[in-house]
């Protein structure tokens, strides 16, 4: 079982800089947002590699979704939509209000 393998992108595992690099790989993603024009979301919250974004109901999220992919090819997003009005992030439950469509969390 002595095998070598060759890291070909990212950091290694356990790396000091690792996180710092991360951030700053994430951050230069999010400048990409910038350009986005009528599909920009209203809320972009990132904790590490975790996102939080919440549009407007004429926004298409598919589409977003999709141009986000094509950023870069290591990256993988996912998309979970809320349900009953309501959507688990970093486990807290955030809940929309119907009365005045603002978020709680709980």
């Amino acid at each position: 079982m002595n095998e070598n393998y060759i890291q070909c992108d990212g950091v290694a595992m356990g790396f000091p800089l690792g996180p710092i690099l991360a951030d700053i790989f994430m951050s230069n993603l999010e400048n990409k947002l910038h350009h986005f024009s009528k599909t920009k979301p209203q809320v972009w919250h990132r904790h590490v590699d975790d996102i939080l974004c919440i549009f407007n109901s004429q926004q298409n999220i598919t589409d977003v979704l999709k141009r986000l992919k094509r950023w870069h090819n290591n990256i993988k997003f996912t998309i979970t939509m809320e349900k009953n009005k309501q959507i688990s992030f970093l486990n807290v439950l955030i809940i929309k209000n119907l009365n005045d469509n603002k978020y709680e969390g709980t």
